[in-house]
């Protein structure tokens, strides 16, 4: 099994906070994940709400969970109990009082984002969310034109072979196309696979932008990492960079990312980079947009 570098940041977030609402798309690992963290505290209690006779437990659920106020609590598919959250509310204070600050529940759902985030609006204050992602480089190593063909799924990149990755990808296509796709993390173009997973990888409070002048010069992919000068990365599938001649003039540091092996300088204000390497930390925040005094950036 992959270790999943996003277990640290969810151990912190139990560490802080009384509740973590943990969001992801289907088969990105999330029940993996919460079984590891399971598994390290025999203390932890798991239970998942889809195995009717787990969920038999909660039909009395206030007297279950006080049985249990010392623990943490893991909840799966957490959506298959809507009313749940406004209870949680209340174990959450109730704990609070006995001493316990924090690390009382982690709650998994495979209802969408949206709907997991307004389920759990009534634990304002008490709850954090953490966005499990697809695989990333970090997590997989130096063999990225594996991630890119199979993607990200952690199904999809430990198949025994190309053609059974193809496969898991095209049954899981099928039955999610409507739900899934558009955070499927199922890469078409080396630019966006490298986009991802620079964004992914980026330290926590960084803006992401695409960023393009009115004449249509354009750059890849514009970071504004926290206290820093900006980042401006041009992206190129090529053994063989070049700086592109319609590049505008950032302030900053400019790079540009290529599938070599080494770094060397390109011009007086640019230097390649080897591979679509993300930088250290954790995921960056929500993309959005602004304006800047000329060029504007289209990233939503």
């Amino acid at each position: 099994m992959i270790e999943r570098r996003h277990k640290k940041l969810i151990r912190r977030d139990l560490g802080e906070v009384p509740a973590v609402v943990l969001l992801g798309p289907r088969q990105v690992g999330k029940t993996t994940l919460a079984r590891a963290i399971a598994g390290e505290d025999p203390d932890t209690l798991y239970v998942d709400l889809e195995d009717p006779t787990e969920a038999s437990r909660f039909s009395e659920a206030r007297e279950y969970l006080d049985l249990h106020r010392h623990r943490l609590v893991i909840l799966d598919e957490v959506q298959r109990l809507p009313g749940l959250f406004r209870l949680l509310r209340g174990q959450i204070d109730a704990r609070r009082r006995g001493g316990r600050r924090s690390g009382h529940f982690l709650l998994l759902g495979s209802a969408s984002r949206a709907s997991l985030r307004q389920s759990a609006e009534s634990l304002a204050g008490r709850v954090a969310y953490r966005e499990l992602p697809v695989l990333d480089p970090l997590e997989t190593g130096s063999d990225l034109n594996r991630l890119w063909l199979r993607g990200g799924f952690p199904d999809s990149f430990t198949a025994g072979s190309d053609a059974a990755s193809m496969g898991w990808r095209g049954n899981f296509i099928r039955t999610r196309l409507e739900r899934d796709l558009p955070q499927s993390g199922l890469r078409a173009t080396w630019e966006g696979f490298a986009v991802e997973n620079l964004i992914g990888a980026a330290p926590s409070g960084t803006d992401a932008y695409f960023y393009r002048t009115r004449s249509g010069a354009e750059i890849d992919l514009l970071l504004l990492l926290p206290g820093e000068e900006p980042w401006a990365v041009e992206i190129k599938r090529t053994r063989s960079p070049r700086v592109p001649k319609r590049v505008p003039p950032v302030p900053g540091r400019s790079l540009l990312s290529y599938t070599g092996f080494h770094q060397f300088q390109l011009s007086l204000s640019r230097h390649s980079v080897p591979e679509p390497r993300p930088l250290p930390g954790e995921r960056a925040k929500a993309t959005r947009r602004i304006t800047l005094s000329s060029p504007v950036p289209l990233l939503r």
